[in-house]
């Protein structure tokens, strides 16, 4: 199946997920949909008499030849034909249809949990997001964040230490944001993966760091929040992770956490956190089905050439696995160094202004199988103006 034609789909402004089914299921695979007429292509709904023409004029040769760069450049390509394809995130109908990744993805990454939370930090969440990190993966759980600075970043940090971390970005694989995190991204690299939907020249912006959030989410079986303000964006990951089915867990002391424990959020104390009994609980978690997701614009309408040598020396320590947590070993592995990590990268300016955006969030009680879903929605949908 050709990964040209995967890529030619996700230009098209306004086919995501659902769209994308529906045309799979209609003409049976990717590269039919290219060989059908304007006529055969308008009668699948959401499909209009502007869009057919597009796909069928897409350049598949020029998009075979940026994908073999692209290959030079140790960026892979995931997409629903892949075997390596997150299966997770695959039934979810918003699912992004392709993946740039640097790193690799494995089975195991299956068993995830997200660390989210607000940037800046105290130094208690900072410690306990690191811990948390370190001890989950130790027991065998890929830890899944944003890369962003803070909360982030610690969770990555801990997970390095011990077992894998998987990183999903709000920009393109070539323009690592934020610049103090590209020596992580490295180090992530050498024991997980980072991952984009986006063009790897996207540049971050607030619409893609929001969406960026459906697939933090989509690749963990639950999600932690470990500090978060009112407006913070890690809540709009909670709400995703609810619609998801997901579980979602949340450390009390912050304004954004608090809310969602008083709406029935399952509590994290981190001075008393039972690990084990945590990491068993996440991953004997199962999911619920999620509604259909809304019209999705296209992820390649900015790519300015943007370019960003990541260099994979360093190695992260091995997964501990589940039989570490059933046999109760307990043991440590050193913290990686990390390598340099060079940058080419032209001038660019920084996205300006806020969006604007509404989210619905709920999360689950403590000690509870239990969740309280119009509570949740009522005390989280908010306008978020910032990732805090």
């Amino acid at each position: 199946m050709s990964n040209a034609h995967w890529l030619a789909l996700t230009t098209i402004s306004g086919i995501g997920g659902v769209t994308a089914r529906k045309l799979i299921d209609r003409f049976g695979d990717v590269e039919s949909i290219f060989a059908a007429s304007v006529e055969e292509l308008i009668e699948i709904p959401r499909v209009t008499t502007l869009m057919a023409p597009q796909l069928l004029a897409a350049p598949i040769h020029q998009l075979d030849s940026e994908l073999l760069s692209l290959s030079d450049e140790g960026i892979d390509l995931l997409t629903w034909d892949d075997d390596r394809f997150p299966t997770r995130l695959r039934p979810l109908s918003d699912a992004p249809m392709v993946l740039f990744m640097r790193g690799a993805v494995k089975r195991t990454d299956e068993n995830a949990v997200a660390i989210v939370g607000t940037r800046e930090p105290s130094p208690a969440a900072v410690e306990t997001a690191t811990r948390l990190g370190r001890e989950l993966a130790e027991r065998g759980l890929t830890i899944i964040s944003g890369l962003a600075l803070g909360i982030d970043t610690a969770g990555h940090r801990g997970a390095i230490e011990t077992g894998r971390t998987i990183s999903v970005l709000g920009s393109g694989i070539r323009f690592i944001h934020p610049k103090e995190n590209i020596e992580l991204a490295e180090d992530i690299i050498g024991c997980g993966a980072v991952l984009s939907e986006l063009h790897p020249n996207t540049p971050p912006r607030g619409q893609n760091l929001m969406a960026r959030d459906r697939i933090i989410s989509g690749l963990s079986r639950a999600v932690i929040v470990i500090e978060a303000g009112e407006k913070s964006g890690s809540l709009d990951t909670a709400s995703k992770a609810i619609k998801q089915g997901r579980f979602v867990y949340a450390v009390p002391g912050s304004a954004g956490t608090d809310q969602l424990i008083a709406g029935g959020a399952r509590v994290i104390n981190p001075a008393s956190l039972d690990f084990d009994a945590l990491a068993a609980e996440v991953s004997q978690s199962a999911t619920r089905a999620e509604p259909p997701a809304p019209h999705q614009a296209s992820l390649w309408q900015v790519a300015p050439m943007v370019t960003t040598e990541l260099h994979t020396r360093s190695k992260c320590a091995p997964p501990a696995g589940l039989d570490r947590l059933k046999s109760g070993v307990n043991s440590r592995t050193m913290t990686v160094g990390r390598a340099p990590f060079r940058r080419r990268q032209a001038a660019h300016p920084r996205p300006s202004g806020r969006g604007t955006w509404t989210s619905s969030s709920e999360e689950y009680s403590a000690g509870s199988n239990r969740q309280n879903h119009s509570s949740m929605q009522m005390i989280c949908t908010k306008k978020i103006d910032a990732y805090t």
